[in-house]
């Protein structure tokens, strides 16, 4: 019987944490004294590393991510409960949930890998402080920028399994008070279903995980899936998240350092999709073209005030956005955000009533459709 029950506790200690306890522990976040990693709360190295973190947060939740829940509660608390779609994001889901807190569910897509979700043994504390530097270094651009850097995530996001997009929604998640219920790793089979992805028979190509806000009832679900977008893409080897997508019904879009791609005759069909399922767009001016929520059909409001794109796009102006930015706004953003942080304005064009949820029109082709430049301080659209 003593061997068997000395058998019980190393099986037990040797199990790996539940996801929300390997997350907490990943973000240099206390886990119960209960928890299988309790004894690590005591570990010196990660005790340094999780001052270090518990700065970089403080820093980032002052000086953005309580304002942008200020301001979002004012300005965005009337947008329906809806699925939140976020194309173009990455492991985003930090302002996300800032954002639109009160969103069912979250579809983010990106390139970025997906790595693995957080699971961590007692018996190895130095995994989990060795991906705690992984983890901060990959997204510190985000906690100083408020976006993304595709460069930096192409070099940085995945070099290790737990630094991948699974990892980061993870970390994300925790640092802003929810607990993860469960994740896994998935895929769509033959036939458009979403199934579990074990990484040998099923390769997966997202990544879904279920929280709630700690303390609340209320499950929510957020999935990320990876891959090409453009038009040769998106209504063909992409149609099941397509389908998936649809079939939320209708989504608040929300768009932000997106590389002006929807400017692109290439990416056409995307900007079709958000055009036709959703019921609001939240954007800055590299998301949704100006030209197409502005003639008809959606109630625009506008923000902060209108800088020219950073050099890397600038042929990307859109001089009626300007003006109308100067004309309309509605006063100051109070926190960084898109490429021109330093200067930020927000579109937010939200669907009018005789503007009914449609079926989005793919061409399924890089060139064909409407693409956006400015030639000369003008828009043209051809």
């Amino acid at each position: 019987m003593l061997v068997l029950a000395l058998l019980t506790a190393l099986r037990a200690f040797a199990a790996p944490a539940s996801l929300d306890d390997s997350a907490r522990a990943l973000a240099g976040l206390p886990v119960a004294e209960s928890s299988p990693l309790a004894p690590l709360m005591k570990n010196a190295a990660w005790k340094q590393s999780k001052a270090t973190l518990d700065k970089q947060w403080t820093d980032y939740a002052t000086d953005d991510l309580q304002p942008i829940k200020d301001w979002a509660g004012k300005e965005m608390s009337g947008l329906p409960s809806h699925t939140m779609f976020y194309p173009f994001s990455g492991p985003d889901i930090l302002n996300a949930v800032a954002f639109y807190p009160q969103g069912d569910d979250y579809i983010l897509m990106g390139l970025e890998r997906i790595g693995a979700l957080p699971s961590y043994e007692p018996a190895a504390p130095g995994a989990v402080v060795r991906d705690m530097e992984l983890t901060r270094v990959a997204m510190g651009w985000v906690l100083r920028l408020g976006y993304f850097i595709t460069m930096q995530m192409s070099e940085q996001v995945g070099n290790s399994p737990t630094t991948g997009v699974a990892g980061m929604l993870s970390w994300f998640l925790v640092r802003t008070d929810h607990e993860l219920l469960s994740g896994r790793l998935v895929a769509f089979d033959k036939d458009g279903a979403m199934v579990t992805a074990d990484g040998k028979k099923v390769v997966p190509t997202g990544v879904e995980i279920v929280f709630r806000k700690r303390g609340e009832t209320k499950e929510h679900r957020v999935w990320y899936f990876r891959g090409d977008v453009q038009d040769s893409q998106l209504a063909t080897v992409r149609k099941p998240i397509v389908d998936f997508v649809t079939s939320k019904g209708e989504v608040v879009t929300f768009l932000k350092a997106a590389s002006y791609l929807m400017f692109n005759k290439s990416f056409d069909d995307m900007r079709s999709l958000i055009l036709a399922r959703s019921v609001a767009v939240v954007s800055d001016d590299s998301g949704m073209p100006w030209h197409f929520v502005s003639r008809g059909g959606w109630e625009t409001r506008l923000y902060g005030a209108y800088h020219k794109p950073i050099p890397d796009f600038a042929g990307r102006c859109q001089p009626e956005l300007e003006k109308a930015v100067t004309a309309g706004s509605r006063g100051p953003i109070p926190f960084d955000f898109g490429y021109t942080w330093y200067k930020p304005h927000m579109v937010m064009a939200v669907r009018n009533a005789d503007n009914p949820v449609g079926t989005p029109t793919f061409d399924k082709n890089s060139n064909l459709g409407l693409g956006v430049s400015c030639y000369g301080g003008k828009t043209v659209v051809r």
